[in-house]
């Protein structure tokens, strides 16, 4: 190669090299200049991007790290933010900015020794700087030394009388020492720095409120909407303001001006929605919600708050719509997922719904709400020993759970548990006085212990609560009626009446306190007014037949009973009672032939009606001739398979007479189906859950079936056979004798007394 090329070549490669220096230096500033421009454009990401470009150019500049750090922090990623000024420390050790950071952060961690230790460092190298001065006023706040603290905020004022933040800390300060005038007038200087800035004047505001001066506080804030006429964050605070003064045409139109302002933003659209969805504005709520959600079409959380807004609504196919929608979206959304096991509940998809929520309990095996909806799941599944050890762990977990407190006072009520029931009432007393069914299950447990005094006390609370709920007048003339006080009782079940003349519970007890008292006449009188009361209601109606027709039989006036019985039935094919009654007068009169022949000449005439098939079977079970019974009930079951009555009784003949438990059951759920409120439906269910060993179930049941009927002597003894298998012969003992105690005669009494006869030896 001749030797003036290989000069030139030489002199183009060093030109190339110093071009290619000057390029990276460049490049980096370029990227800063760019970087810095993003972030005054409010374009943060991107910001982001251009700093980190730099960054690969020049890793150990301080400058890049301390401006991405300050990016990071309008981005809300405060532990990259950290890691980003930590960089510009070990770049810079005595950078003053990067200390204070990294010491806001430190204070935030509560790791207060690493904060003063950045602090003193600043301090060191500048005495006076403020901003260290004032994190060293906050920890010392913090550590209750606010004499030392005062000293400083005091200082960093005479040197910045406009710095902001000591005022308003130096403001705390004086409210804490109870220096009201002093701390008002650090406040009103706070504002006056920028009367346009949006938080010292709250801060202010908040001060006024809280010295009850609510027109100065008004004023305030109409002074901010003033200053920033455009910004609809103020509106909703004004809003939140005059919400919270129960001024609502006010806050309703501080809301809709939010909205008018920021027409594509989504929070003036959700505050609106919380505000009508409170106020009881169903309508304008879900279209506030749903305008919110056409912004951010994907947004999970306003997802979330629509769906169970609808859920509330009981608008269950749309809100299982969007949890459906949401779990596509993000298939393992633990809030959908919540909300779905909650829909399911609803739904009595119990099952299903326990699948779930184990699956989130084993995410958090801390979350009460998910073992509380456990609870409810496992009541559902008649599961109540497990349901019991659900939520006794959602109250521990979270002792202020009012809900669960209350679902574990009702489940400890229905196991006769009365002090531990009125231990959890007293809890939920304790967080809310004026929760009336707290208060039920306290008052209710006192009377069921025998404690009188509280009980009656506690009945009154429940009518000084509610004077319109009749349930607490039911009460106190339940107490009264237990007492014999009858005119007490009657004056309170009167009141009872007089606002639901539909209380078959009311009416139930009235007529028994007549009868008990041989007041026969009134007991009719009552009867012929409630049939008339009742006259568009079937059943109702058959239960008020049927309880005249036991009247009339308890005046030998058999006729006028069976009557009654027939009435009953009539109005109300489903009903039990009247067909076993109707069956007894039959043997009683020994007209058995003729009934049966009467039953049979019925279906001659229509052999496709259930009833006559029942009439028969309880005819046949009354005599005793079971194998005929049992065809009958399951003729009626063929012509009808959801005819309550003959599931009932073919249920209750199994699980007695036979080991087909699990068609026993089959039979009994059918019943429980049809008739959830019947009492003899949930006696047959829990003996045959008491047949199959599933002991908590059939507690469960037949203290349901006491609740309604407490003195049903076999009710009593299926509850005491249940107890002495779960090994509680205290209480198997109190209901062979209760049972035996009502009636020493029953279905039943030889084998208690038997029993009884066996503990005691």
């Amino acid at each position: 190669m001749p030797q003036k090329l290989k000069s030139i070549l030489i002199i183009i490669a060093i030109i190339f090299l110093v071009t290619g220096c000057k390029t990276d230096q460049e490049k980096k500033i370029s990227h800063i200049e760019g970087g810095e421009q993003y972030f005054s454009d409010k374009e943060y990401k991107k910001a982001e991007i251009e700093f980190r470009n730099a960054l690969q150019l020049s890793p150990d500049d301080p400058q890049v790290w301390s401006l991405l750090g300050k990016t990071l922090m309008k981005l809300g990623n405060p532990r990259e933010a950290f890691q980003a000024y930590t960089k510009v420390e070990t770049h810079d050790p005595d950078n003053k900015d990067a200390l204070v950071k990294l010491a806001s952060f430190f204070i935030l961690g509560k790791d207060l020794e690493k904060a003063k230790e950045k602090i003193e460092h600043v301090l060191k190298l500048d005495p006076d700087n403020t901003d260290a001065l004032f994190l060293k006023a906050q920890i010392l706040t913090q550590e209750k030394d606010v004499d030392t603290a005062s000293t400083l905020l005091e200082r960093i004022i005479d040197k910045k009388p406009d710095h902001i933040n000591a005022l308003q800390a130096l403001a705390r300060i004086k409210m804490f020492k109870q220096e009201f005038e002093q701390a008002e007038a650090l406040l009103v200087k706070a504002v006056d720095v920028d009367t346009a800035a949006i938080q010292p004047r709250l801060a202010l505001v908040t001060f006024l409120i809280a010295k009850k001066r609510f027109k100065d506080a008004e004023a305030q804030l109409l002074a901010a909407v003033e200053k920033n006429s455009e910004n609809s964050d103020v509106r909703i605070i004004l809003g939140n303001f005059y919400f919270r003064k129960r001024n609502n045409p006010s806050a309703e139109a501080a809301y809709l001006k939010a909205v008018e302002l920021a027409p594509k933003a989504m929070k003036p659209y959700m505050t609106a929605a919380g505000f009508y969805d409170i106020t009881n504005s169903r309508d304008k709520a879900l279209d506030m919600y749903q305008k919110a959600l056409a912004i951010q079409p994907d947004n999970i959380a306003v997802k979330t708050t629509l769906a169970r807004f609808q859920y509330k609504e009981q608008q269950v196919d749309a809100a299982e719509a969007l949890v459906a929608e949401m779990l596509k979206q993000r298939p393992k959304f633990r809030q959908a997922r919540m909300l779905k096991s909650e829909i399911l509940v609803s739904k009595k998809q119990f099952s299903q719904a326990l699948m779930l929520l184990q699956d989130l309990e084993k995410e958090d095996p801390k979350d009460a709400r998910v073992l509380y909806f456990q609870g409810l799941c496992q009541i559902g599944l008649q599961e109540n020993d497990m349901a019991r050890a659900a939520v006794a762990r959602a109250v521990e977990l979270n002792p202020g759970y009012l809900k669960a407190h209350l679902l574990l006072a009702d489940i400890y009520f229905h196991e006769r548990s009365f002090d531990l029931a009125q231990a959890q009432a007293a809890e939920v007393l304790k967080l809310n006085p004026s929760n009336y069914r707290a208060a039920m299950i306290s008052a209710k447990s006192h009377m069921n212990t025998g404690k009188i005094q509280k009980a009656e006390a506690g009945f009154k609370t429940l009518i000084a609560l509610d004077p319109e709920n009749p349930a607490g007048y039911y009460q106190m003339g339940f107490l009264k009626s237990a007492l014999k006080q009858y005119d007490v009782a009657e004056s309170y079940l009167n009141q009872a009446m007089d606002m639901n003349n539909m209380l078959l519970d009311v009416f139930t007890l009235l007529l028994k306190n007549y009868t008990n008292q041989n007041k026969l006449d009134t007991a009719h009188a009552l009867c012929q007014k409630q049939l008339e009361r009742a006259k568009d209601k079937p059943q109702i109606l058959a239960i008020i037949n049927y309880l005249e027709g036991s009247l009339y039989l308890a005046q030998k006036e058999t006729n006028k009973a069976k009557d009654a019985y027939y009435r009953a039935i009539e109005a109300n094919p489903d009903y039990l009672e009247p067909y076993g009654a109707i069956a007894r007068i039959a043997l009683a009169e020994q007209d058995r032939e003729k009934a049966v022949i009467q039953y049979l000449t019925l279906l001659e005439k229509n052999p496709n009606l259930p009833a006559p098939h029942m009439m028969l079977g309880s005819i046949y079970e009354t005599d005793k001739s079971f194998d005929k019974a049992e065809a009958h009930y399951r003729k009626a079951l063929e012509i009808n398979p959801e005819y309550a009555p003959a599931a009932n009784n073919l249920a209750y003949h199994l699980a007695e007479r036979t080991d087909k438990f699990d068609q026993a059951l089959a039979l009994a759920r059918i019943a429980k189906k049809k008739l959830p409120n019947d009492p003899g439906v949930m006696d047959t269910l829990g003996y045959v859950y008491y047949k199959k060993g599933l002991y908590g179930n059939a507690v469960s049941e037949l203290l349901d079936s006491l609740e309604k009927i407490p003195d049903a002597p076999v009710v009593h003894y299926h509850l005491g056979l249940t107890y002495l298998k779960k090994g509680d012969k205290a209480l198997a003992v109190t209901q062979l004798e209760k049972a035996l105690e009502l009636n020493k005669d029953f279905d039943g009494s030889d084998h208690a007394m038997a029993i009884l006869k066996k503990i005691k030896n």
